[in-house]
């Protein structure tokens, strides 16, 4: 079942990038792999708020 483990390898990397994006506050990164369509309303200062709000509740806030 090769095409499973390249399904596997796609979907680390994509888990990897979004939880790099949550630990350094990357917008862009975040948003790398969505549509326009589906960003309607979530702009940075969103994803930040967001982002602010989770690591709070991880007691990561550090600011």
């Amino acid at each position: 079942m090769p095409e499973l483990k390249n399904e596997r390898a796609i979907a680390e990397q994509f888990l990897k990038e979004m939880l790099k994006a949550d630990d350094t506050g990357n917008y862009e990164l975040f948003v790398k792999h969505y549509e326009e369509k589906d960003l309607v309303d979530f702009s940075p200062e969103r994803f930040e708020h967001d982002i602010k709000h989770m690591q709070a509740r991880n007691r990561k806030n550090f600011g």
